[in-house]
């Protein structure tokens, strides 16, 4: 894996507010403090981000959707709470989430069968044709077919007319419309050999008998956030636009984005991460995809364990990456793994997945229990996806 808030123009209104009695007595048994907490959904809590610094925010009543999670809020910031958005003001999130609909319905293949009886039309059906995920890289477990169908491969040649055959595949990477594929910019560059080829609906490398479909597609534009510099891992995110449009299948669909800033509660054991990373010291990166369950884990720890690092010179940053890992098992991403997605299922959606982060960066010896990994927080960069990939 070593090759990694959005701010709104917001109005504010004095005003006063309610909040059920449940909710209210859940922050009061969480939090052991003579100050009093809400519980309110967390986009009116005005002091969010200092509780996402501190390490101190606490999930109540949490909704599962990623807009309306709720976090207990210090009543004293709620002198000022924020105003709904005016009808006219344009939600900064809304076609990332419009695409996820979109995209949802590639789960489904239509079937045509002639009708028994003469002079009728013909039979259309539409079923799911995909694979839910049972709950790696390092320590983890081969994902199934179609399990995955936004997992993208990145290929390195030395030159951009070098034949398929001769393209190293390092990087990871997650599809995310029929043109862009969403990887770490510092996969940009592989030693001399540079990023041309994105390869879809791979399960196993190297092995043409799994009933995978696998298509390669050659890069057109490689796009690293323009804050992004080789020298450090801040702002470690990418976008690749292929020279086509890629044609949805089972085996190729995209991922959603998550569009929220706070993790809703009920996802924080939930967390996969996906690639064909090594799987052990000194050994070779796995031919098949491989799956790992993790967990978040608080900010406090990336800082510490961090600290110091000279890819992140400014330390940890709590608003632009998210810490993950392992506590017991040592599962981890590694080597081979970065530009991979860290991904979390959509709860009522089966097969879907939302993608939180991107695999950037950890210790340099992968699979450490009780040492997480950083990723890039993916809904940090919402506004710029969007206006790249759906302007």
């Amino acid at each position: 894996m070593f090759s990694y808030l959005l701010i709104i123009g917001l109005i504010y209104t004095r005003s006063t507010v309610s909040y059920p009695n449940a909710e209210h007595n859940a922050c009061a048994k969480s939090i052991k403090t003579p100050e009093k907490f809400d519980c309110v959904v967390a986009t009116k809590c005005t002091s969010l981000n200092k509780l996402i610094r501190q390490g101190r925010v606490v999930y109540c009543g949490s909704e599962v959707d990623t807009s309306t999670a709720k976090v207990c809020c210090p009543r004293s910031s709620r002198r000022f709470v924020r105003q709904a958005k005016a009808p006219s003001e344009k939600d900064p999130y809304s076609i990332a989430r419009q695409k996820c609909y979109e995209y949802s319905d590639a789960r489904y293949v239509t079937k045509i069968t002639p009708s028994d009886f003469p002079n009728e039309p013909p039979i259309e059906t539409r079923n799911l044709d995909c694979v839910k995920s049972q709950a790696l890289i390092y320590g983890g477990v081969e994902a199934q077919l179609k399990e995955f169908p936004h997992m993208a491969l990145i290929g390195y040649t030395g030159r951009p007319d070098s034949p398929i055959n001769e393209t190293e595949w390092v990087c990871g990477g997650s599809l995310i419309s029929d043109r862009y594929v969403l990887t770490a910019a510092h996969c940009i560059k592989s030693g001399n050999f540079e990023a041309w080829w994105v390869r879809l609906g791979e399960l196993v490398l190297n092995n043409d008998t799994d009933s995978s479909q696998p298509r390669d597609f050659r890069i057109m534009e490689r796009i690293p956030h323009p804050q992004y510099t080789p020298s450090s891992m801040y702002f470690d995110i990418m976008l690749l636009k292929l020279r086509e449009n890629v044609q949805f299948t089972p085996h190729m669909r995209p991922i959603c984005l998550y569009t929220s800033s706070v993790l809703a509660s009920v996802l924080h054991n939930n967390a996969l991460i996906t690639g064909w990373g090594v799987t052990a010291l000194g050994e070779e990166r796995s031919d098949p995809l491989l799956k790992a369950k993790i967990s978040f884990a608080a900010d406090r720890e990336c800082t510490a364990t961090y600290k110091g690092d000279k890819r992140l010179a400014k330390g940890y940053d709590p608003a632009t990456m998210i810490c993950a890992g392992d506590e017991f098992e040592g599962r981890d991403t590694c080597t081979g793994d970065s530009g991979g997605p860290l991904q979390v299922p959509i709860p009522d959606w089966t097969c879907m997945y939302s993608q939180v982060g991107i695999t950037s960066f950890g210790k340099f010896i992968c699979g450490q229990k009780n040492v997480s990994s950083i990723y890039t927080k993916v809904s940090s960069y919402i506004p710029w996806i969007q206006s790249i990939v759906w302007p």
